[in-house]
């Protein structure tokens, strides 16, 4: 496993003399790949006392050149930080805020207006500068008012009475009501910045008034979910009267059985949006079917409602067709062996560890749909938030802390659901990883894996094959992760009789793998490709070596 930034500053605040100090933040700095990593080198050299301060000043700036070609905010205000409070150099500090407005001015597409609050924050939080804050927010003004954009206004405004004169902020707020009276801006934004400056009666009023002509369920349901979000169930609950009324969807009833759920409005109310999600579902959608069979084993824990309904997702098995069995049948190939090992391997803690990937926000119900996903063996046949959203934050952790049971599985889920099919360049090189990572019998059980999704095609809702039976960049790429998992184990590569024949089979016609090649180059996981192509192709081995010539390498 590669070390990664992070993974050698945490080598370098252990380091225990200056040498082992200087190598491993000499190796951070060698795999600082992008403005975040540069950040954290920042941030983790300005803690340890041993770098030197003639090392910091040049770390702070190289971080402010590179934060001066993207205008980010962050970047600047790290350096700024940096410079006040580790180096004794206000001046420095204050240079780099201002290069900061600078370059927001020049930068001719205008910031956002969070970039103006988050650069008046830190004139105030950094120098204790509010005269400086009032020139930044002044400019962001400037820009929402010329753009007559009540949302910009909204931000602005309360930053104003944050952070330079409240009652000022407050007569902004005014304005940005006034601009926004013709629906401009979310009746939820701005209740929210009336709360900000602890206006209770200005969120009444604008929720109530938000309710009060909402002529559509997602107009209405906003209002419950403004009220929920500010933790007044009361009001929340009122609010959901008008959303029932106005819902008739599957969609819509599920809604609002979820926001019931979120902000505890009780059983029985969310029963009631659930059975009535349930009466609205068509016989011909199974995906709607198999979110209300969710719903009610999830939210309620009625196990018996939800086989009712009918099934939460499909065996994986049934999501591809194979359209060649004699191709790779050596392989054994299996949609599911994999899957099975990972869903019984996976402890309740590693679950819980993915559930709260979204920094704990849902958690609870990302958990069921996890459990239920491992305990039924059926995987979600339709993207949605939960648990789809907590796959993909976990499938990219990375370097020596990664828990590779809980990536492996986060990336098979995604490889094996229909919505991420076309997303194997992505999912299926980090499943490859985390496999060898786990071991030769995790790596058996991938290439068994990656062998059916090779020899198969997609199928739609109706069962239908979505595409003809030829080789195309997404099962190319499969069968050459097949390939690095072999050729990475493998004693004798060069003469394994699989990976021989395999070799032919991707290169005779070269297409597709040339297409698989592209899709590979600027991909999110480029430099992870890279590095496994490297360490198992050998141009020594003739089949390493025919791939090596398909792939242009």
């Amino acid at each position: 496993m590669q070390r990664t930034c992070l993974d050698w500053l945490g080598h370098a605040r252990a380091a225990e003399d200056p040498e082992a100090l200087r190598r491993c933040l000499d190796a951070a700095i060698a795999e600082a790949k992008d403005m975040h990593d540069w950040r954290a080198v920042l941030l983790a050299a300005a803690d340890i006392d041993a770098v030197p301060r003639t090392e910091l000043a040049e770390l702070a700036d190289r971080t402010f050149e590179l934060a001066a070609r993207g205008a980010g905010i962050w970047e600047f205000r790290d350096v700024a930080t940096v410079r006040k409070q580790h180096l004794d150099d206000e001046a420095g500090g204050r240079a780099a805020l201002e290069a900061c407005r600078a370059a927001f001015l020049a930068s001719g597409r205008g910031p956002n207006d969070y970039e103006w609050v988050l650069l008046a924050k830190g004139f105030v939080e950094t120098l204790g500068d509010q005269a400086g804050a009032r020139e930044v927010l002044a400019l962001g003004l400037d820009q929402a008012r010329a753009a007559a954009s009540a949302a910009q206004l909204c931000c602005i405004a309360t930053a104003w009475a944050e952070l330079v004169d409240r009652e000022a902020g407050v007569a902004l707020l005014r304005e940005a009501e006034a601009l926004g009276s013709d629906g401009s801006v979310r009746p939820w934004a701005l209740a929210n910045a009336w709360r900000a400056v602890e206006d209770a009666d200005a969120v009444r009023r604008v929720l109530d008034g938000a309710l009060a002509r909402a002529q559509t369920h997602e107009a209405a349901i906003e209002v419950a979910r403004a009220w929920a979000s500010h933790r007044r169930r009361e009001q929340a609950a009122g609010a959901l009267v008008r959303v029932e009324a106005l819902a008739s969807s599957v969609e819509e009833w599920l809604a609002i059985g979820e926001l019931a759920l979120d902000a505890e409005l009780g059983v029985e109310r969310i029963r009631r949006a659930v059975e009535r999600a349930e009466a609205a579902v068509s016989a011909s959608m199974g995906a709607d079917a198999a979110r209300v069979s969710a719903a009610y084993l999830h939210w309620l824990g009625d196990g018996e409602a939800a086989e009712r309904v009918g099934p939460r997702g499909a065996h994986p098995s049934s999501l591809r067709s194979v359209v060649d069995p004699d191709f790779l049948s050596s392989w054994a190939p299996s949609a599911t062996a994999l899957f099975d090992h990972m869903r019984a391997t996976v402890t309740e803690e590693e679950l819980t560890s993915i559930a709260k990937a979204d920094y704990g926000m849902g958690a609870a119900k990302h958990l069921a749909a996890l459990r239920d996903i491992c305990e039924s063996g059926r995987v979600p046949t339709k993207s949605a938030w939960v648990p789809h959203e907590v796959l993909e934050l976990s499938r990219w952790a990375e370097g020596e802390r990664v828990n590779h049971v809980e990536r492996a599985l986060s990336a098979l889920l995604l490889c094996s659901s229909p919505p991420s099919f076309s997303e194997i360049v992505t999912n299926g090189v980090i499943l490859a990883e985390s496999c060898l990572a786990l071991g030769p019998e995790v790596v058996a059980l991938g290439e068994r894996f990656f062998a059916w999704f090779g020899a198969s095609v997609a199928m739609d809702e109706a069962g239908e094959v979505e595409e003809g039976d030829e080789l195309d960049s997404d099962r190319a790429l499969a069968l050459l992760l097949l390939f690095i998992l072999r050729a990475a184990t493998s004693a004798t590569p060069g003469r394994d009789p699989q990976l021989i024949e395999l070799a032919e089979r991707l290169t005779q016609p070269a297409e597709p793998l040339e297409f698989a090649s592209m899709c590979i180059e600027g991909s999110m996981r480029e430099a992870l490709w890279e590095r496994l192509l490297t360490e198992t192709l050998r141009a020594d081995d003739p089949p390493s070596r025919k791939l090596l010539v398909a792939l242009g390498r």
